[in-house]
């Protein structure tokens, strides 16, 4: 049956209502808050919030800072142990070396302890020992060939010269060195002529010209050679610097104005003893 015209007028009427009314729903709805978002949504777009976890977090001991675990400055500083003669003999006794001697009128002829000494230790490896040249006292005279053979070679370097002390010998050591080239041990034979009143700077400037790698060896020789005043301040210097140097003092072993020979054995036997 067809619907009259009237009727179908009211009918369209309606459709158009409702098709409005659902259109405005939808705007409506897109337009509208939403639920609220997640604590963790919020916190990350909240500058707020986000700026107090900032603060919260360079605020916090990190878990690794409060493990204990020592800074730098907290650790004590290497100590490292006090050189001994066995250290400087082991410096030029194992293998090729060269060992400079300074030291004085007690040390520089080849008829004194040092180049007896060389004789002692020739009897167990080639050595060759150079003299200083003083008389023209600008470098060291040729090699005296001490002894031959098979093992490690040893090369002495005497910068001993008469009538020095030890405040001169300290004014040469850095010249007496460069004319030596590389060597490997420092033996310091000083005190005859010298004054106590100068004996530690000067061996100050020594060990200083000497550099801090060499290993260094101070003697003292026999007793009544040298000033008791002297040889104790030696003994004094190289008490305060046993960090440093070590010491072979002959005062308690080697007869009482020794001749080189005895000196040179009772030096030979103190090392031997190290």
């Amino acid at each position: 049956m067809e619907l009259s015209t009237r009727l179908q007028d009211v009918l369209l009427g309606t459709l158009a209502v409702v098709a409005i009314s659902l259109t405005a729903l939808a705007v409506w709805s897109v337009g509208s808050p939403s639920e609220a978002p997640t604590a963790g949504v919020a916190h990350a777009l909240d500058p707020a919030s986000s700026s107090d976890a900032a603060v919260e977090s360079s605020a916090a001991p990190n878990a690794a800072d409060t493990t204990g675990t020592a800074t730098a400055a907290d650790t004590p500083p290497t100590t490292l142990p006090a050189p001994t003669v066995g250290d400087w003999v082991s410096a030029w006794s194992t293998q090729d070396a060269d060992l400079f001697v300074i030291g004085d009128g007690f040390s520089n002829l080849r008829s004194q302890w040092v180049h007896q000494w060389a004789g002692l230790v020739a009897a167990e490896r080639p050595v060759q020992i150079h003299h200083w040249g003083e008389a023209a006292d600008v470098s060291f005279n040729e090699a005296d060939l001490i002894s031959e053979g098979e093992g490690a070679q040893l090369t002495i370097w005497n910068a001993s010269r008469a009538d020095t002390t030890v405040s001169e010998a300290a004014g040469r050591t850095s010249e007496f060195l460069e004319a030596a080239g590389d060597v490997d041990a420092v033996m310091v034979s000083l005190g005859r002529e010298s004054t106590p009143s100068g004996v530690a700077a000067s061996l100050d400037q020594l060990v200083d010209e000497v550099g801090p790698d060499l290993p260094v060896l101070v003697v003292i020789g026999p007793p009544g050679l040298y000033g008791s005043d002297v040889a104790d301040g030696i003994l004094a210097w190289v008490e305060d610097h046993d960090e440093r140097v070590s010491l072979v003092d002959l005062r308690e072993s080697a007869p009482d104005e020794a001749t080189a020979e005895e000196w040179a054995a009772a030096f030979q036997a103190a090392l031997a003893g190290s």
